[in-house]
């Protein structure tokens, strides 16, 4: 089987970052709310962290969405997410890697009885042969 040579191999280098307490305020005057009825979004943001309201129809009712948003909490999510991929890749060829550990040691073990096995049945059998031989030259020695 070939090999690619133009195979591609991606490092990525991701620190895990403290979540500053960046805070969104978004102050709307209860006179404005009507002005939101057509679909406008008032939003508000400071350094990292983001807010925005708008009203909606649900259920025959208006309803007011608030929606809040962070950076850095998307580059934490993100950090745990390759740092969960990395982990799950490197269990696999841990499992891999131990699962042929395994089955190596079962077979040299096998092979290692095999050998004790064949070494006691030829020292059997050199045993024997070396008795039977001084036998023979006992009984013409007397």
């Amino acid at each position: 089987m070939a090999s690619d040579s133009l195979s591609r191999h991606v490092t990525r280098v991701l620190t895990r970052e403290g979540v500053r307490a960046d805070t969104a305020q978004l102050s709307i005057p209860l006179s404005r709310l009507p002005w939101l009825d057509g679909g406008t979004r008032l939003t508000a943001r400071s350094g990292r962290a983001t807010v925005s309201a708008r009203l909606d129809r649900r259920s025959g009712e208006q309803v007011m969405i608030v929606e809040g948003d962070c950076d850095s909490l998307e580059r934490e999510c993100m950090y745990y997410s390759e740092e969960t991929e990395r982990l799950k890749t490197a269990m696999s060829r841990m499992q891999a890697n131990e699962r042929t550990e395994a089955r190596q040691r079962n077979e040299s073990t096998w092979l290692r009885m095999q050998l004790c096995l064949a070494g006691a049945l030829a020292g059997l059998a050199v045993g024997i042969l070396i008795t039977l031989i001084i036998k023979k030259k006992w009984q013409t020695v007397f």
